[in-house]
């Protein structure tokens, strides 16, 4: 009778072991901007482990699905791990059982891919009203990997306003200290910039009143900023001085000052000189 039973147990054990075998297997189909997990039954789960650049483990995401799971990498790994470089993918049933071997994927090289480009955490903004600062602006948009936004404002500013050795408007908003040229423009996601470099022209020896316009528009506490200035022979120190003053819970980490002519190389060595990284 034992005999009959122990063999009655071994002939369930091979036919439920041929049952799982006859299951379809999940498949992997590795895009440039996601990968997907096909047969993953209602039970199953897929799990995604994410990984830096030192093989030190970021985080872990876990995915309940029936049929078909896709992980998008700009949209569901890398704006909560932007120092993602890599990913193992395992399924698992609810037992806590693999049902798959750890599938791994080299997902850094897919950073913006046919998909949607995290946005920079970095910003340029700039005021700049005869050309000259813009140009500089762009240098510096460039050796920062940031994203570039121009203050335009309300009432461009003409040759004559910028006639120095006439009662021009820029000299009498610089002679008025609560002078605040309106902004035309607007930054609409300001707040996910962490960094901001602010660029303009030397006006008597400091920031132009739009500037303070832009400070009082928006908050620039517990934000890394950065300032460069165009400028025909003052330096930057009163403006830098004058930013600080006007924003002083912002890590200010000094200001540059630079010509048409100053190179992206110079600005890189310059960035990275003041502590920024990238």
């Amino acid at each position: 009778m034992k005999r009959i039973l122990s063999l009655f147990i071994f002939m369930i054990a091979v036919i439920t072991m041929s049952i799982s075998a006859c299951a379809a297997a999940p498949e992997i189909n590795e895009g440039t901007s996601s990968v997907s997990v096909s047969n993953i039954s209602e039970d199953d789960f897929l799990i995604a482990a994410i990984y830096n650049n030192n093989k030190a483990l970021e985080g872990v995401k876990v995915y309940k699905n029936t049929g078909e799971a896709v992980i998008d990498y700009n949209k569901d790994i890398f704006p909560s791990y932007e120092d993602a470089d890599f990913m193992k993918l395992f399924v698992w049933t609810d037992k806590q059982q693999p049902k798959m071997t750890a599938y791994g994927i080299d997902i850094k090289k897919y950073k913006g891919q046919d998909g949607e480009t995290p946005a920079s955490k970095t910003l340029v903004a700039y005021f700049s009203a005869t050309g000259t600062t813009k140009t500089l602006a762009e240098k510096f948009a460039a050796a920062a990997d940031a994203d570039i936004f121009e203050i335009v404002p309300t009432e461009p500013y003409t040759s004559a306003d910028l006639n120095y050795n006439s009662d021009c408007r820029a000299n009498r908003e610089q002679n008025d200290d609560t002078a605040r040229p309106t902004i035309a423009n607007t930054i609409e996601n300001f707040d996910s910039y962490d960094t901001i470099i602010i660029g303009h022209p030397i006006w008597w020896g400091t920031i132009p009143r739009i500037i303070y316009t832009f400070m009082d528009t928006y908050d620039l506490s517990g934000k890394n900023v950065y300032t460069f200035c165009t400028s025909g022979s003052s330096g930057i120190s009163a403006a830098v001085s004058d930013v600080k003053k006007y924003a002083p819970n912002a890590n200010l980490a000094g200001g540059m000052r630079g010509t048409s002519s100053t190179t992206e190389d110079e600005i890189k060595a310059w960035l990275e000189g003041n502590g920024y990284n990238k």
